[in-house]
C-alpha cells in the first residue's frame, strides 16, 4: 500500500514544494539561467570576434567560432559563480536582482509594474506629537 495520503477522489493531498522548482540542468543552473549566461557569453564574444576578424582579415568563420567559444567559457565559469551566488537564496532571487538592476538603470520590467526604488528613512508617524494628537482626539470623541 502507498504511504501517500489520498483524498476520496484519489488526488494526493501532500506534494512537496520542490516539485514546483525548475530542474537543475547543468552546473547548478536551471535552463533559464543557462540561456542567460550563454547569451551573456555570446554578447561578450561578439566584440572580440569582430575585433579579431578585423585584425586578422579572416572571414566570418572566425566570428562564428568566437561566438561559439564565448558562451562555452561563460557557462563553465559562470555556472560556478551563479551556484555560489544562489546558495541559500529563494528560487527567484537571480531574476529579482536582474529586474532591480534594470529598473535602477531606467528599464522597467514585468507587467507594467514598477519596483519601489526609493532609498532612505521611512516614517511610521509615531512621533510624540502624532501620538498625543491622536490620544486627544480619541478622548474628545468619548
Amino acid at each position: 500500500m502507498s504511504s501517500l495520503e489520498k483524498a476520496p477522489d484519489g488526488t494526493v493531498l501532500f506534494l512537496p514544494g520542490r516539485l514546483d522548482r525548475d530542474p537543475t540542468v547543468f552546473r547548478g543552473m536551471t535552463s533559464d539561467e543557462l540561456f542567460l549566461v550563454g547569451g551573456t557569453g555570446a554578447a561578450m564574444g561578439l566584440p572580440l570576434g569582430l575585433f579579431l576578424m578585423a585584425l586578422t582579415g579572416e572571414t566570418t568563420a572566425l566570428l562564428a567560432s568566437i561566438l561559439l567559444i564565448g558562451p562555452g567559457i561563460a557557462i563553465v565559469f559562470g555556472g560556478g559563480m551563479i551556484r555560489r551566488l544562489k546558495r541559500g537564496k529563494p528560487n527567484t532571487w537571480i531574476y529579482r536582482v536582474v529586474q532591480y538592476q534594470m529598473a535602477k538603470k531606467g528599464f522597467p520590467m514585468g507587467q507594467g509594474a514598477e519596483l519601489i526604488l526609493r532609498s532612505g528613512p521611512w516614517s511610521i508617524r509615531r512621533d510624540e506629537k502624532h501620538i498625543q494628537r491622536k490620544s486627544n482626539n480619541s478622548s474628545l470623541e468619548r
